[in-house]
């Protein structure tokens, strides 16, 4: 997890986050979807249990001096070989934004209900961003089960320490 310095702007708060993102330790990796898939209903349990034990773990950071303030979702896609060459950037970005969105839902909706409707799950500031075959994890996969490795979605977790409590007696 990382940790967030406040003090940043609200506006600028998507592009910080995805910025902060880069280059760091995913803290929830799900890959394996199948072929064009978007939806977390079509992976396997296993695969659905990764996302749920994130969304334990936000709550229960709320228990801590140091919660989880942010949560960021990067999908990505395999080389769509299927697609014509003119338009498959376009479509592996598609897919990997749909990706990213479902899974952030899913996260959020699930963060939400373990949290009883808890204000911070409400406001909790989340990024779904789509990356396309930018990001391969198996650079010229040749196999399913290699494609498979690329096409994923990463969770990234944001931790705001609280200050010390204070006394108010002089």
């Amino acid at each position: 997890m990382l940790v967030l310095l406040a003090g940043r702007r609200l506006a600028y708060a998507d592009q910080f986050l995805t910025q902060m993102a880069q280059g760091q330790t995913p803290d929830t990796v799900i890959d394996g979807y199948p072929e064009y898939a978007t939806g977390l209903d079509q992976l396997e349990q296993l695969q659905r249990q990764a996302l749920l034990l994130a969304a334990q773990t936000i709550v229960r950071s709320y228990e801590t001096q140091c919660p989880i303030k942010a949560v960021v979702v990067i999908g990505h896609a395999d080389k769509a070989l299927r697609k014509p060459v003119q338009e498959r950037a376009a479509f592996e970005l598609e897919i990997s934004q749909l990706r990213a969105t479902s899974a952030r839902n899913t996260l959020l909706s699930e963060v939400r209900r373990l949290a009883y409707d808890a204000h911070f799950s409400k406001v909790l500031p989340s990024v779904a961003k789509g990356v396309g075959n930018q990001r391969p994890v198996i650079h010229n996969a040749a196999t399913e089960a290699q494609m498979k490795k690329n096409r994923r979605i990463e969770v990234f977790l944001f931790q705001m320490p609280l200050p010390a409590p204070r006394c108010c007696i002089r």
